[in-house]
């Protein structure tokens, strides 16, 4: 099965057993034409990419073109929502359309949910291990 994935708005892409690949079934990193890796692995080859579109996406929100603003706010926003990018979420929030800043509340509301299931989860490991744990020896002085 042919598959591909591509940095919108970049030469950079991930294939695998597409007219391109030397190898059926490996995974390759491209920059254009040029292979810049290759890969046995699907999870090896899919966090090189996401680790290349990170840093490009990282570099155009400081670029002086709206668009490549744009697309970097909402691929950091959406692809990796756990990094809170501050400056991400305030180019969607000033530039972007109505539908951005809906994703925006959306996703922020859902990570601070995510964040009180943990706390709670951790708060009742917490508790159920101090219960199991042995009462200490109560230290007793001798009567005369």
């Amino acid at each position: 099965m042919m598959e591909r994935r591509q940095i919108e708005g970049t030469p950079i892409a991930l294939e695998r057993q597409t007219e391109r690949t030397p190898t059926a079934g490996k995974y390759y990193l491209f920059q254009g034409d040029q292979v810049i890796g290759a890969y046995e692995d699907e999870t090896a080859a899919l966090g090189a990419y996401r680790r290349i579109r990170h840093e490009v996406w990282l570099g155009w929100l400081s670029s002086g073109d709206p668009k490549l603003r744009l697309i970097a706010a909402r691929g950091l926003c959406q692809h990796e929502p756990e990094s809170e990018n501050r400056e991400a979420v305030a180019v969607l929030w000033r530039q972007g359309t109505e539908r951005d800043r809906i994703a925006v509340r959306t996703g922020l509301a859902r990570l601070e949910r995510l964040r009180r299931r943990a706390a709670a989860a951790e708060e009742e490991r917490e508790s159920a291990s101090n219960a199991t744990e042995a009462p200490s020896a109560l230290s007793t002085t001798g009567s005369r």
